[in-house]
């Protein structure tokens, strides 16, 4: 049995993966951050530098301990790693984040766009990891997890699994059940290897992954039908505040994406009453994606969306994203707000909420595919979304109009300057130099500081010259 970290005790709620993306749904009775005007977020890089980058992926968030996991993935040169590293992020400066790869007894197996979820359920409260693909490119069925208690590593095939690869799933505390929809069953790293039908969603449906009260037997069941369930590539989240689940993007054929929401309202006692639907949203909503990284922002009761591939991936053709989106949702229809925070060009990445810090934190994934290469550019750094209220503009203060009334003309002027000036300057007296302005400028106008209207020279010691030493108003007359 192996020593855990003393941050690794007794864990309390959840996240889970979506994808390559960690999805924390938050307590139901937190009130959500109010802000007194338009977000202004960005990425900062977190301080620890992971030994290598990877994407697809799977992720877990821990929220009693305040650690997040991340399990599996690809590296930089294309080799499917079976790295677990945890992220400490449990200080309250974000500054202080570090990050290990723990000891644990058991041999865990090498995967990529495995899903996963964090399940509390006391000395048996474990880490989850469903399904993925090994170096084959081929889904498994199976399920690794980690207990937390003894730092042991299990594999399991409950009665009811299905061979899924890059699917999604959430933990849902209100049933004790984790949830697990989309994927597809065969998607081979190596486009040479690929057979028809592979990396294309697969008709998998949604599941449920139940727990026997007395005996903790796990066993899946299926879900309801329809909403995102024939999609590779998208993300769950679970709204504790709404008791609701809900899905965003994925890709049918990993060549065109989606960018619908899904709602799964699983307040019902009753879980078999629980059926997708669309979710009617306000805004401009992001551009339609897939192997993208989200999490639920708790504190802003917002879903933030950031990166993914808009078509054709896992090819030269690759069109990936570096935007970052929320759908807010404290407003009934929940309104998409582009959070104007470009960031890299990411695919695969993983995504948790961390309460302690209050801020999503994405960890991993890729630039880019790069056609003809041996290695990709991954990420070794986690960096936390920032967020704060746009300052409000100040005020410009109400000037006072005062109406100058008519110019004058100081008597000694008929004497030096020619009459058609005079009658120039009288005739367009708001062209001419300083006619209405006051005497400081930086006093408001009145007894003491008099407007000018009275037309002089502007040196009055000196005589009239049209180009050197031209009329102007003043506010009196030597």
């Amino acid at each position: 049995m192996k020593s855990w970290p003393r941050t690794l005790g007794r864990l309390t709620l959840l996240a889970t993966l979506v994808l390559a993306a960690a999805l924390w749904g938050g307590t139901a009775d937190a009130a959500p951050a109010r802000q007194s005007g338009p977000l202004v977020c960005s990425w900062t890089s977190l301080p620890p530098l992971l030994r290598q980058g990877v994407y697809f992926s799977a992720a877990a968030y821990d929220s009693g301990n305040h650690t997040a996991w991340f399990y599996g993935g690809v590296n930089q040169t294309g080799q499917v790693a079976n790295t677990l590293t945890a992220l400490d992020l449990s200080n309250a400066d974000p500054s202080k984040a570090s990050a290990s790869e723990p000891a644990t007894d058991g041999a865990r197996s090498q995967r990529y766009g495995a899903a996963g979820a964090y399940r509390s359920a006391g000395d048996a409260s474990a880490l989850f990891f469903i399904g993925g693909a090994a170096e084959d490119g081929q889904g498994k069925n199976d399920l690794q997890m980690l207990t937390i208690k003894d730092a042991a590593w299990r594999k399991v095939n409950p009665q009811g699994g299905k061979q899924r690869l890059f699917s999604a799933a959430v933990y849902i505390p209100v049933h004790d059940v984790i949830l697990v929809q989309g994927g597809t069953r065969a998607c081979p790293l190596d486009d040479s290897s690929r057979q028809s039908g592979d990396c294309e969603a697969d008709n998998l449906g949604s599941q449920f992954l139940t727990f026997d009260p007395m005996t903790d037997e796990m066993r899946w069941i299926n879900g309801p039908a329809g909403g995102p369930q024939n999609l590779m590539g998208s993300s769950l989240v679970y709204d504790g505040r709404a008791k609701r689940v809900l899905a965003f993007g994925g890709s049918r054929d990993n060549n065109l994406a989606e960018n619908r929401v899904f709602e799964l309202d699983v307040s019902d006692p009753d879980l078999s009453k629980a059926s997708w639907r669309a979710l009617t949203t306000d805004g401009l909503p992001p551009k339609a994606r897939y192997f993208h990284s989200a999490a639920y922002d708790a504190n802003r009761n917002m879903l933030v969306v950031q990166g993914g591939v808009a078509q054709a991936g896992l090819g030269r053709s690759e069109n990936v994203l570096d935007d970052t989106w929320g759908l807010d949702l404290t407003p009934n229809p929940p309104a998409w707000v582009d959070l104007d925070a470009d960031f890299r060009d990411l695919v695969g990445a993983a995504m948790v909420y961390a309460p302690r810090i209050n801020r999503p934190v994405m960890l991993g994934g890729r630039a880019r595919f790069k056609d003809r290469s041996d290695t990709q550019t991954t990420f070794r750094d986690p960096n936390g979304l920032e967020c704060g209220a746009a300052p409000t503009p100040t005020r410009e203060p109400t000037r006072t109009v005062v109406d100058p009334g008519q110019p004058k003309v100081c008597d000694y002027l008929a004497r030096r300057v020619p009459a058609a000036v005079i009658n120039d300057a009288i005739a367009n007296a708001s062209s001419v130099r300083g006619f209405g302005e006051p005497l400081n400028p930086g006093v408001p106008p009145g007894p003491t500081n008099p407007l000018k209207t009275y037309l002089g020279l502007q040196n009055p010691a000196v005589p009239y010259h049209p180009l050197f030493n031209g009329v102007a108003y003043k506010a009196g007359c030597p």
